[in-house]
């Protein structure tokens, strides 16, 4: 909890979203689902801290193309995984979000 500032700004930040970027997009199936979880956990996170619109709009062009693509992978579990969170993220307002 301590920590979750840090998803804000600063280095925990500017050390994820490239891990994130990498993750979502490997060839490994196994490597876009554990990318995929830990994408989730950032996202919630954020949302569980209300952090401003501002602050999440910055990783939009970073992550959501790549989370948009990851809903049709090949491989099932990457791909339910995805769903499940683009609407758990995004409930009503995903059209705007890829937009």
């Amino acid at each position: 909890e301590q920590h979750w500032p840090l998803l804000l700004e600063g280095s925990l930040r500017a050390t994820l979203i490239p891990v994130l970027k990498a993750g979502l997009g490997d060839n490994w199936s196994q490597v876009r689902m554990a990318a995929s979880v830990l994408n989730r956990v950032m996202w919630t996170t954020l949302q569980n801290i209300q952090a401003p619109t501002e602050n999440l709009q910055g990783l939009y062009p970073a992550l959501i193309p790549r989370m948009c693509l990851n809903r049709f992978y090949l491989a099932q579990g990457v791909k339910l995984y995805s769903h499940q969170t683009w609407k758990q993220l995004f409930p009503e307002s995903g059209v705007p979000i890829v937009a």
